[in-house]
This record gives C-alpha cells, structure tokens and sequence, in this order.
C-alpha cells in the first residue's frame, strides 16, 4: 500500500508521495540499524531504479539580513528538478526537508 499525503495545498505534493514511497521501499527492505550512510546509498539506488532525478548533498548558500554566512545548507538529497528550479529559499528547504525525511 502506498503512503499517501492527505493534505490538498502541500507544495510539491505529488513529487512529495513518490519520494516518501522511495524511503518507505527502503526501509521496508533494509530496515533499521544502519548507519545513515547505508541508508543514502540505498536511497541513491532506489531513486535511480525509478529513474527520478536527484542530486546527492547538494549545497546552498545561507543569507541572514542579506550577509552570506561562512557556513552552507547541505541538503541530503534534492530530487526531481521541478523542486531544484522552484528557486526555494534555503528557509523553505529546512522546513520541508526534516519532515521528507523518515528513515
């Protein structure tokens, strides 16, 4: 049975479902107890067998009142480019992000 997000306005709620499935298909074969680095190859090669594409810790530049921070965002994982061209706000990825993550 597929996971399934129950709410209408969610950004990205399509691409959101096929990449929750991909984690769940993961975790569903592997389980838990690995270390965090199993679980991203695993992932790496999920996304690839559904031929969704993906970039793997992708780095952004962090502004805070308009100073760039010395340190960068790395997300895990940025999948599909219609999320990579939405031009999303390193602030709109930190909230999305955590709540993508399952495993």
């Amino acid at each position: 049975m597929a996971y399934e997000i129950k709410q209408n306005h969610f950004p990205f709620k399509n691409e959101t479902d096929l990449i929750i499935n991909a984690a769940i298909e993961v975790h569903r074969d592997l389980g838990f107890g690995f270390l965090e680095i199993v679980y991203k190859d695993a992932i790496c090669v999920e996304l690839e067998s559904r031929g969704y594409h993906y970039e793997r810790e992708k780095q952004y530049p962090v502004y805070y009142k308009e100073i760039l921070l010395p340190h960068n965002f790395y997300a895990d994982f940025i999948v599909f480019d219609s999320v990579k061209k939405s031009n999303l706000k390193v602030e709109l990825l930190m909230k999305i992000w955590p709540k993508l993550l399952i495993i």
